[in-house]
This record gives structure tokens, sequence and C-alpha cells, in this order.
């Protein structure tokens, strides 16, 4: 695996050894990161699966948000181009107009770019989040192997490997943040 130094996950495992892994978009393999509680203690794993109906399984998921995200983006445009028309008709100093009109489109590209990157990155950090409670509510111990269902994983590896590395890292940060604090509460 060709390692790319912008998307590297470190980690300790329970005898302190730290393991590094590396994300390469173009990989044949899957990685996810997990994380699971044992002993108050948060791991982070990195499970590398290079499994064709997986990836079949995590494209159709893929495609299904992207049309989601595309339908959404085509009403928000088709809304804006509403806007705008309106204010072509009305606005009567064309100086003016084509002033407010590049403004307005500035700033609504502006807008779905910023939708579209939240959306993304809460939608990730979200279906991580479910792994960590599946994962810590299982019946597998720290010592075991691994046994989580490949469907529930591979829609954070190919987001993971998809998303540019500073999203990485908020993802990461969030969905250990959210479990530190659950392991405090409970």
């Amino acid at each position: 695996m060709e390692k790319n130094h912008q998307c590297m996950v470190s980690i300790r495992n329970d005898q302190n050894k730290q393991r590094v892994y590396w994300f390469a978009a173009d990989s044949i393999a899957l990685g996810a990161v997990v994380y699971c509680f044992s002993s108050k203690v948060l791991v982070i794993e990195v499970l590398i699966v290079a499994a064709a109906a997986a990836k079949a399984e995590t494209a159709a998921t893929v495609v299904v948000v992207v049309i989601v995200v595309v339908v959404v983006v085509v009403v928000v445009v088709v809304v804006v181009v509403v806007v705008v028309a309106t204010v072509v008709v009305v606005e009567l100093v064309v100086v003016a107009l084509v002033v407010e009109v590049v403004v307005v489109v500035v700033v609504v590209v502006v807008v779905v770019v910023v939708v579209v990157v939240v959306v993304v990155v809460v939608v990730v950090t979200v279906v991580a989040l479910e792994v960590v409670v599946a994962f810590s509510s299982s019946s597998h111990s720290h010592t075991s192997t691994r046994a989580v269902e490949v469907a529930e994983i591979t829609v954070v590896v190919v987001a993971l490997q998809a998303l540019p590395p500073p999203l990485v890292v908020v993802v990461v940060v969030v969905v250990a943040a959210t479990a530190a604090a659950a392991m405090t509460v409970a």
C-alpha cells in the first residue's frame, strides 16, 4: 500500500505498543477506523478488508448518498435561479443588477458547498458513532478477532478515504471526543 503522509492513523494498543496505519485513496483494500471500549481505554484500530461484495454494497450506498446530495443541490439551484430571475425582472439599474446577481451567485455557491461538506461530515460521523455503539455493546472481547460485519464499516471506510485529510481529522476528533465523553459518563 502506497503511503500517504496526509492520511496517517497512529494508535496505541492495550500493551501501549504504537502502530501506524496508512490510508491510500488508490488502494484496492478498504480501511476502516473502528472505535471500541476496553477497560475504559479508547482503542482505535484499522481493519483492512479486501472484499468485492463489501465494495459493491458500499458503492451502492455511496451512489444513494450522492443521488440525495445531487437532488438537494438541484433544488437549491432551482430556487436560486427563480430568485435571481425575480431580481432581474424587478431591478431597474443594470450595473446594480449585475453586481447583485454576482454577489447572490457567489453567496449561494459558497453556501451550497458548505452545506454539502457539513452534510458529508455529519453523515460519516454519525455512521462512525453507530459503529462505536454497535462494537462496544458486542460480546467480543478486546483480544478476540474483530468479527464486525463488513457492511457496518465499509461506508465509513470509503467515506474516510474519499474525504480530504482535514475533514478526516474532524470526523476522527469528533468521534473520539464523543466516545471519550461517553466513557467518562459511564
